[in-house]
């Protein structure tokens, strides 16, 4: 959440630890009801390198092209210098070689760029006066601030009256206000109409000021009636619920509850109740931005128990991130299952980097998703450590993990219920289904979290033996056989047969007439947008997938800026970033009322060197 991308970063790992060695995190025995040390599967290498992907996926590139510095910049540091042995020059030595062994692990990742080239090694123990090092740092971090490309932008001079109002409410330790208390803030700085009071709500949300997410659309809900206004203030709720209590913590009245929420992942309400019992006024909103988070889902089948008994009974949330890994955990077993007659398997790979937060809030979406479908049926979803079960429909049912063997990897199994005591095959409608499922779902949380975490759908290969096992990319070989060595082909039958499409030409139906069921959800509301563009030059379900392309900021700015430029929007190119719709859709308006044509936005695509739209258009309209 406080990844953000106007920021400077400072990743700090202890220069005493080994960088090869196991990183050390707490984990709790339910047989000794005790949480020690153990060796985490990331090393302390790792964890530097995993910190660097994270910023770099979850914030925008503010760079442009003249910058000698990619942003957001992030900045090394090495502590407990002085925890070193040897003399000084020892200590220099075994710092530069850590040094060296980080730089490597960055070495051509697309966010080596974003790394400042030097690395700082600080001494901890000096308080007065302070260590050189730390000196230097912040005199570099102080230099690398104000050549950041939004510095000396301008703002209205009355939302900044109102964050120094904010400040004030801060110094008196207000973590939060209701709508009504920034009504009343922002008259007085003379913000008076609700166009200009969200726009500016949304302003101080993207750089980090605030937490807000409400809309002008949505007058009466509860996430309208919150500001987060100590944004770190919200990291502590959330970890009242997500972090796991040693027992000794735990409130004996509750203790069937803390039981239920460590062993199968329900969290009951009475219990968040009494997490939150010094905010219960704010209990609904704060339970919505959880869910808002994608942190936590409530079990649908309490809610229909409580409307039909009329009963007082507690919701039921899922919370499938505080499940740990036990000793003889009923865990579903895919080996022989994946490799039935009646599954279809596919992988989400992440090419090395698969935030569990991510993955989490994929099952949360999931879980909702399947209770939708389930709710009459009497059918619940099925939470494991990193390993969900899911109902899909009478016949149907899925399971999602995180690959152990390769942890940067998710495996979707869907498999059909036996008939007869036969195996059958999946059906290939269900089979599509769940794939557009588990896309639409990674590109809305890319979209709104993630912005840079890229993934491809790939298939196993069913060639090569099982110690050189490999994946192929699933549009490959829904076109063509890929290659294993020079003599084998991937036979590729089933899957063509279970996730290639009936019928081509219904594939390149104008979504925008047809209806918005293929359209990613976070896309869907831009129907409207597209609607109001004369002449557009392409149909609207291929423009939704030029906006995924051209929508994340590219280093070279070569996005949906440099359309803006060739339509004359580079004025109000600030603007369009901050608006909610996608930008590449909003300068489409442009580039159809200049009367330029689809060829024109081809040239301008291969000027600027973005191939991949170009071969999108053409794959899609067979040019």
């Amino acid at each position: 959440m406080f990844l953000v991308s106007r920021a400077i970063y400072i990743i700090c790992f202890n220069l005493c630890h080994d960088l090869n060695a196991p990183s050390r995190v707490e984990v709790f025995h339910r047989e000794y009801g005790k949480i020690t040390d153990a060796d985490h599967y990331m090393t302390n290498l790792d964890r530097v390198v995993f910190w660097s992907q994270s910023i770099y996926s979850h914030t925008t590139e503010n760079s442009v092209s003249n910058q000698k510095q990619f942003s957001p910049p992030i900045f090394i540091v090495g502590t407990h210098r002085e925890c070193l042995p040897g003399n000084d020059e020892e200590r220099q030595a075994l710092t530069e070689d850590k040094f060296l062994l980080i730089k490597k692990a960055f070495k051509q990742k697309p966010y080596e760029d974003h790394v400042v080239l030097k690395y700082y090694a600080i001494d901890n123990s000096v308080r007065s006066p302070l260590d050189k090092s730390i000196v230097e740092l912040r005199d570099h971090i102080t230099e690398v601030a104000k050549n950041e490309s939004y510095m000396g932008e301008k703002m209205p001079l009355k939302w900044l009256n109102f964050l120094h109002e904010i400040e004030q409410l801060r110094a008196q330790n207000e973590h939060s206000i209701n709508f009504k208390q920034v009504t009343k803030i922002s008259s007085k700085c003379h913000i008076n109409t609700n166009i200009q009071l969200f726009a500016m709500l949304h302003f101080h949300h993207d750089l980090g000021n605030i937490v807000y997410y409400g809309e002008r659309d949505t007058p009466y809900s509860a996430l309208n009636d919150i500001i987060i206004i100590i944004p770190q203030w919200l990291i502590y709720i959330f970890r009242l619920v997500i972090t796991v209590k040693n027992p000794s913590d735990q409130w004996a009245e509750f203790r069937s509850s803390w039981k239920k929420l460590d062993e199968e992942g329900f969290l009951e309400e009475r219990l968040l109740r009494r997490m939150w019992q010094e905010f219960l006024e704010k209990f609904e909103a704060l339970l919505q931005l959880m869910q808002k988070f994608d942190l936590i889902c409530v079990k649908t089948q309490s809610i229909l128990y409580k409307q039909t008994t009329g009963t007082k009974s507690d919701r039921l949330f899922y919370v499938p991130s505080l499940l740990k890994k036990k000793e003889g955990d009923e865990m579903v077993s895919l080996d022989k299952l994946a490799k039935s007659n009646n599954t279809a398997v596919f992988y989400v790979n992440f090419d090395g980097f698969l935030p569990e937060g991510l993955y989490y809030r994929l099952v949360v979406r999931i879980v909702h998703w399947s209770q939708q479908r389930s709710h009459d049926k009497g059918y619940n979803p099925r939470l494991f450590y990193q390993q969900v079960k899911v109902y899909i429909d009478q016949n149907h049912d899925a399971i999602i993990r995180i690959l152990p063997e390769k942890r940067s990897c998710i495996q979707v199994v869907i498999y059909k219920l036996k008939v007869g005591g036969k195996h059958l095959e999946p059906s290939p409608s269900v089979c599509k289904e769940i794939l557009q499922l588990i896309k639409e779902n990674l590109l809305d949380i890319g979209h709104k979290w993630m912005k840079r975490v890229d993934f491809n759908v790939c298939v196993l290969c069913n060639v090569c033996p099982e110690e050189n096992l490999h994946l192929h990319k699933l549009k490959e070989c829904l076109v063509s056989t890929p290659r294993c060595g020079p003599d084998d082909g991937m036979d590729t039958c089933k899957v063509r047969r279970l996730f290639g499409k009936d019928n081509r030409n219904q594939a390149f139906q104008d979504t925008a007439v047809q209806g918005n069921s293929n359209v990613p959800w976070f896309l869907r509301p831009l129907i409207g947008v597209y609607k109001d563009i004369p002449s557009p030059i392409l149909p609207f379900h291929i423009m939704t997938e030029v906006c995924v392309l051209l929508d994340p900021p590219q280093p070279r700015a070569n996005d949906w800026r440099s359309v803006a430029c060739k339509v004359g929007y580079d004025c109000y190119i600030n603007y369009i970033m901050n608006m909610m719709n996608s930008p590449t859709m909003c300068v489409m308006h442009g580039w159809s009322e200049k009367g330029l044509s689809l060829d024109d936005f081809k040239d301008c695509m291969i000027a600027i060197n973005r191939h991949d739209v170009v071969g999108l258009i053409e794959e899609h309209l067979k040019l």
